[in-house]
């Protein structure tokens, strides 16, 4: 995917400046996670067969599972995600990475959709709200 399937409100220039910042915050929190993991990129299969393709695959109780990476640059008290992009990652049994400075929590997809409120999040879209999400310390590795 590339920065333009993004655009909303912001200038083209924002938008990829937010995109560039966001794949170099992915690869920060890709290269410190604590498991075996492997990134999807431009030109794997699994890109090329599904509309949608997660950022990476991480292994996860015994399975390699398509993960999603976010970050965000303060500490979270609850954690919000689209509805559409927890829906597209539910029907691949995918995870959340929700990053921050210090810590991070894993949000699996189905478990979202089933215990969340859904609620108008950020940028007036529908969101799954985690009000009270089990954060990890990053560890020095």
């Amino acid at each position: 995917m590339s920065f333009e399937y993004a655009q909303d409100k912001r200038t083209l220039e924002q938008v990829k400046k937010d995109y560039d910042y966001g794949k170099e915050k992915e690869a920060w929190v890709f290269n410190k996670l604590p498991y075996y993991k492997y990134l999807i990129n431009e030109d794997d299969k699994f890109g090329r067969v599904l509309s949608y393709k997660p950022d990476c695959f991480i292994l996860l109780n015994g399975y390699w599972t398509p993960t999603e990476i976010k970050h965000t640059d303060v500490e979270l008290k609850y954690i919000e995600y689209k509805k559409n992009q927890v829906e597209y990652l539910a029907k691949i049994g995918g995870v959340i990475i929700q990053s921050t400075p210090t810590r991070y929590s894993i949000q699996e997809t189905n478990k979202l959709i089933r215990h969340s409120p859904l609620s108008i999040g950020y940028c007036n879209k529908p969101c799954y709200k985690v009000l009270k999400p089990e954060w990890r310390r990053w560890e020095n590795i």
